[in-house]
């Protein structure tokens, strides 16, 4: 099969961007014809480097990163699309489809969650009645209100009236130095033609008439085609080919006006929660996939009650062949990012337990912290408070440390403890716990026992007991620390344990079984394209 990979995210080399790669490499090794789709030019050389991966059969096309509608033509060229983008959920119009998800947008269902939504969505409906149909980016903010850059090409719709319908809109030109050419038409009838000046955050007012004629349908779609301004390369972040922007349509009534105002105005905070509902129809998008694979049994949960989606689970790959034990030292390990916020790896959390276990009378024992720091002041802050909690405790940093180094770490440790998801209450706030734990396999491949919030989908990894221990205070994570370094003989069991679940996680059990998913699809559609050409059965 002829398979197209979209990942808009490839260049940064992320979780998810492992994820695509090592699909990419087992449906390429099972004979496919598989390319990555992006939109910002990536070394496969380089990924496959980072993620010990072969991706020498498999090629690169990069886009122009294009509204949703328009993505979804290159779509079509494929018997096999896979989005593997987080976030973006594209429109498919392959014969078959795969949609993974690393997590679900939040969505509240609640009674009180759907009360506000529900609100906003009527308002949607039944007053302000603007559908953007295809060619326009999302929703963005500036100053003077909400508006959507466009692409080339791009439609929205109001509905019809037998006496005309009058359209009231906003235009700007943010996109550069020169005006840009703009037409809107319906039907082939143009209406207005006009350049659009260099707005510096300004938008121009523009009332369009379309006349009874053209207006006796139940909805009325106004095409609008207009100059583009094309991705500076001196400006890699900004790479979308940007034609005029549309802010504040209504359909001339009074009623419309006033629910754009209620919405735009007195609601950012909820029209910032549910804009991608009220716009872009998701849910509906989510429906052109044939299969939708979940990161975990944890994500998978949430995507039932988020968007009442079923999925089945394929858990991601692990580079478990690069972690591999060596000769055990009285070294714990953790690793992951210095920094604040939502999934905050709480090293300051772990640096208390560890003063704990040294106050409790344990010696001998050292703990080594790996991870990146960035450049972002708050997160040097908490760096360097992490350094002043940890004076006078056996504790090392190893920032920004390469692989080399969490490698012989690794190797080196007895235990492993993490902390992601501490205090955090899952039910009201799942994004901020592990939803599934890379390097709690990989440190399990290595040897180490792990130790973790039992909290996401590192439940799904480790059984407490049999091949690590779970835990959700300073004061457990202390009490089964000292149980392992007292007992050898449980560490020992664990460890061989830890080193076998592993094995479930590998990069070999995860190629397998995107083939079996892909083979399974590619049958069903060639079941399906029977049954649409077998003959007529004779009367």
């Amino acid at each position: 099969m002829r398979i197209g990979i979209f990942n808009r995210w490839l260049h940064t080399l992320g979780g998810g961007e492992r994820q695509t790669g090592a699909a990419a490499q087992a449906l390429a090794a099972d004979g496919h014809d598989v390319t990555f789709i992006t939109t910002t030019p990536t070394d496969l050389a380089a990924l496959a480097q980072r993620f010990n991966l072969d991706l020498s059969r498999v090629g690169l096309r990069v886009i122009p990163d294009l509204p949703y509608s328009d993505i979804a033509e290159h779509t079509a060229e494929y018997d096999l699309f896979i989005n593997g983008s987080h976030m973006d959920l594209i429109p498919n119009r392959a014969p078959a489809s795969i949609l993974f998800i690393y997590f679900p947008r939040p969505r509240d269902l609640s009674l009180l969650g759907r009360l506000p939504l529900g609100v906003v969505q009527w308002c949607a409906s039944r007053l302000v009645r603007v559908r953007y149909e295809y060619g326009f980016y999302g929703m963005e903010l500036v100053d003077v209100g909400w508006y959507r850059a466009m692409s080339r090409r791009a439609g929205f719709s109001v509905p019809g009236g037998r006496r005309g319908v009058t359209v009231q809109l906003a235009v700007g030109n943010f996109a550069g130095a020169g005006p840009q050419r703009a037409s809107f038409s319906t039907q082939g009838t143009r209406l207005a033609a006009f350049d659009v000046a260099p707005s510096g955050g300004n938008f121009r007012l523009l009332t369009l008439r379309v006349p009874p004629e053209l207006s006796r349908d139940a909805r009325v779609t106004i095409d609008v085609e207009s100059d583009v301004a094309e991705p500076d390369p001196a400006t890699p972040a900004e790479r979308r080919p940007l034609g005029i922007a549309i802010g504040q349509i209504t359909a001339g009534s009074a009623p419309s006006r006033f629910a754009r105002r209620l919405i735009e105005r007195n609601l950012p905070r909820l029209l910032l929660q549910t804009r991608l509902l009220l716009e872009y129809t998701e849910a509906d998008y989510l429906h052109t996939y044939d299969s939708i694979l979940a990161n975990s049994a944890f994500t998978a949960s949430w995507l039932r009650r988020f968007w009442n989606v079923e999925s089945d689970v394929l858990y991601p790959p692990v580079d478990t062949a690069s972690f591999t034990p060596g000769r055990k030292r009285p070294l714990i390990l953790s690793t992951g990012r210095f920094f604040v916020g939502e999934h905050s790896k709480r090293q300051d959390v772990l640096l208390q337990a560890f003063r704990a276990l040294v106050d409790s009378g344990v010696t001998g024992w050292g703990l080594h912290l790996v991870g990146t720091v960035s450049e972002r002041k708050r997160d040097r802050d908490y760096f360097a408070e992490l350094q002043r909690m940890a004076a006078g405790l056996p504790v090392t940093f190893h920032a920004d440390a390469d692989f080399a180094t969490l490698q012989a770490l690794s190797a080196q440790a007895s235990l492993y403890w993490h902390a992601a998801g501490f205090g955090v209450n899952e039910e009201k706030e799942p994004l901020r716990v592990e939803h599934f734990g890379i390097s709690v396999v990989e440190a399990m491949a290595a040897g180490a026992v792990p130790l973790a919030v039992g909290k996401g989908g590192v439940c799904e990894i480790i059984t407490p007991g049999e091949n690590g221990m779970l835990w959700n205070t300073t004061a457990e994570l202390v009490a089964a620390t000292r149980q392992l370094i007292e007992d050898a003989d449980l560490r020992a069991r664990l460890t061989a344990a830890a080193r076998e679940r592993s094995t479930t996680f590998s990069q070999e059990y995860y190629g397998a079984g995107m083939q079996q998913v892909v083979r399974a699809l590619a049958e069903n559609t060639r079941d399906k394209q029977q049954v649409c050409s077998a003959p007529p059965r004779p009367g």
